[in-house]
């Protein structure tokens, strides 16, 4: 902890020197470019996690449909411990989906009541 807090102090002032300013203005500079980081990052995930839960989802089905094809195939050559595993698999994709669907709405509810905490914020703010 201690390096770090020298490595970002002597980061600052060197960058306050090169570029004429205190050392003041780059702390604050990088701190609002962490938050606009942090911003656009959350923005991404908010967009992006629909689709992601959607994709996750069909991926898990599409694996379903493989383990009981599997299952109920008449190939000689699929053992029944082949057979066996294909079942355990349906099982976990079963169980995994379950899971998708339990946590999605609970993340995205979350997500909400974050972009309108953040809303409040600002309200305040102004």
């Amino acid at each position: 902890m201690r390096r770090s807090h020298f490595v970002c102090y002597h980061f600052r002032k060197s960058k306050a020197k090169e570029l004429d300013v205190d050392s003041a203005t780059v702390s604050r500079d990088i701190k609002f470019l962490t938050a606009e980081s942090q911003n656009y990052l959350n923005d991404l995930a908010r967009s992006t996690l629909p689709f992601m839960y959607q994709t996750s989802i069909e991926g898990v089905r599409n694996i379903l449909k493989e383990c009981w094809n599997i299952y109920q195939s008449n190939d000689d050559k699929i053992s029944w411990l082949q057979r066996l595993q294909a079942l355990k698999l349906a099982k976990e994709c079963h169980e995994s989906i379950f899971n998708l669907l339990d946590v999605g709405p609970s993340l995205m509810a979350v997500k909400q009541l974050q972009e309108r905490l953040i809303i409040i914020d600002n309200r305040q703010a102004s």
